[in-house]
C-alpha cells in the first residue's frame, strides 16, 4: 500500500530507512547491546543503584552522539541524495536520536527482567503507530500519503514509543533510587563494553545497507525502490 502510494518516491522512501538504520549504530554507541548483560549482571548482585547514575549518564552521551551523527548526516545529504526532499530528509533524521533512546531503553528493560513488554514495544507499537497514523491521515483526513507524511508518522510513532518504555523504565526503577554520583569509572566500563556490539553492527550494516545507499546515489529512485 505504501509503496503503491508513493510511487517513485517510494526508492527515497527505502534510502532514508535504510540511511536512518546505519546512523542508529554510531548513534547508540553499541549500548543497545552491551547494557542488557551490564544491568543483569549488577541486578543480579543488588548493586544496581551504585550504577545507576553511570548508565543514564550513558544514556545522555549517547543522545549527544545522535545529534552529531544529525549534523554529519547533512553533507551526506547534500552531495549524494539532492534529490530527496529536504523537509522529508529532516523528518528522518530527528527519528535518529529517539530511535537510538528507544533501543538503549529497551536494552535496559531487559537486563531488568522485563523481556516481554520490551520486545513487544518495540516490534509491535512502533510499526503500529506508523501504520495507524497514515491510515488516519487518509481515510479520516483524506491526505495524501507523501515522503514527509510518511516520515512524519515515524516520527510521531517513535516519540510516543519512546514516552511509553521510558515510563516503563521508570515504573521498574523509581528516579529517587538513582544514584547520580556514579563515578566516570563505571561509566567508562560501560562503554567498553560497547565498543565491541558497536563495531560488529557497524561491520554488519556496511555489508548490507551501504550497497542500496551506493544504488540509490548513482542510480534512479525506481531502481532503488525496486532494490528495497
Amino acid at each position: 500500500w505504501l509503496a503503491r502510494e508513493l510511487g517513485e518516491d517510494f526508492g527515497s522512501y527505502g534510502t532514508l530507512v535504510y540511511l536512518i538504520g546505519l546512523l542508529t549504530i554510531p548513534a547508540t554507541c553499541g549500548l543497545n547491546q552491551s547494557l542488557t548483560p551490564y544491568v543483569a549482571a549488577k541486578n543480579f548482585k543488588d548493586s544496581m543503584e551504585d550504577s545507576s547514575g553511570a548508565v543514564l549518564y550513558g544514556l545522555v552521551v549517547s543522545e549527544f552522539f545522535s545529534f552529531l551523527v544529525i549534523l554529519a548526516a547533512i553533507p551526506i545529504k547534500i552531495f549524494f541524495y539532492p534529490e530527496i526532499d529536504n523537509q522529508a530528509f529532516t523528518l528522518a533524521l530527528l527519528t535518529v536520536p529517539l530511535i537510538s533512546l528507544l533501543q538503549n531503553c529497551r536494552a535496559i528493560l531487559q537486563g531488568m527482567d522485563f523481556p516481554l513488554h520490551a520486545s513487544l514495544i518495540e516490534t509491535l507499537v512502533l510499526p503500529s503507530g506508523i501504520l495507524l497514523v497514515l491510515t488516519a491521515s487518509y481515510f479520516l483526513f483524506d491526505l495524501k500519503i507523501n515522503l514527509r507524511l510518511a516520515f512524519a508518522a515515524s516520527l510521531i510513532s517513535s516519540f510516543v514509543t519512546c514516552i511509553i518504555i521510558i515510563l516503563l523504565l521508570v515504573q521498574k526503577f523509581p528516579m529517587a533510587r538513582i544514584k547520580w554520583y556514579s563515578e566516570i569509572g563505571e561509566l567508562r566500563h560501560v562503554f567498553h563494553k560497547s565498543l565491541p556490539f558497536c563495531i560488529g553492527q557497524s561491520v554488519f550494516a556496511i555489508n548490507s545497507r551501504v550497497p542500496l545507499l551506493i544504488l540509490a546515489a548513482s542510480a534512479s529512485e525506481i531502481e532503488g525502490g525496486a532494490y528495497y
